[in-house]
């Protein structure tokens, strides 16, 4: 579930950067992503509904019958993880989390100014 606050066209460009990152760090799993906007406007849930939306909402993905009719009659079924697939997305959605920042600047650490002798400031 990717969850945002706030105005629902605002935070939709910020919601499409996150879950490009998440289907770029857990690609080849087909693992379906909900987004969530709290809120009291329209396409939006209030914050008291939230937890009741998110316990509601059903993970499906569809079904790959071979006859049309059983494709007709069972279109979804529910996704499941088991419980090693879900420590191996657990680990790499971590690793998400650790990217997120700046990086190292090249050169000269900012934070550690180079220290001068006092000598060669008299000269100055």
């Amino acid at each position: 579930f990717l969850v945002g606050e706030g105005n629902y066209e605002r935070l939709s460009q910020a919601m499409n950067r996150q879950e490009h990152a998440i289907k770029s760090v857990t690609a080849g799993s087909n693992i379906p992503v909900y987004r969530i906007c709290v809120g009291n406007g329209e396409n939006q849930v209030r914050l008291r509904d939230l937890r009741s939306k998110v316990l509601k909402a059903k993970t499906l993905m569809p079904t790959n019958h071979k006859f049309a009719l059983l494709k007709m009659i069972h279109p979804n079924r529910r996704f499941f993880l088991t419980k090693t697939e879900l420590a191996i997305l657990n680990d790499r959605l971590r690793t998400l989390q650790g990217k997120s920042g700046f990086g190292i600047p090249k050169g000269i650490d900012p934070t550690h100014a180079p220290r001068v002798s006092r000598r060669a400031l008299r000269g100055k």
